[in-house]
């Protein structure tokens, strides 16, 4: 009887960690949040921005171009040389020289 309980208590064990597991995966996908900040340094036929966090600087690199979702009401000349903006973004980061972000949003640092 011993054997049978503690296999249950594995069971229950697992069964806990895979749904704490899949609720973070689905948080993230639901509810993502990624974001960064920067400054917009050039804005010809797409912006092109500088990372202002040094954590995201040192592990994501100084430079992106960010491309806006279609559909999305954010365009290129919403924005000038100079302003501070927040990046929302789906999590992935395109790795190329500059990278590059798919945004979900931009919007102006108050």
């Amino acid at each position: 009887m011993t054997g049978s309980h503690s296999f249950k208590r594995i069971k229950i064990f697992l069964a806990v960690v895979i749904f704490a597991f899949l609720s973070i995966l689905l948080w993230n996908v639901c509810f993502n949040r990624h974001s960064m900040t920067g400054v917009v340094i050039e804005n010809k036929n797409q912006i092109k921005i500088e990372a202002t966090e040094k954590d995201f600087v040192d592990s994501h690199g100084k430079y992106f171009v960010i491309r806006f979702e279609k559909g999305k009401e954010n365009r290129n000349d919403d924005f000038l040389v100079g302003d501070q903006v927040i990046v929302k973004y789906d999590g992935i980061i395109y790795e190329s020289n500059p990278a590059v972000i798919d945004a979900k949003s931009v919007k102006r640092k108050e």
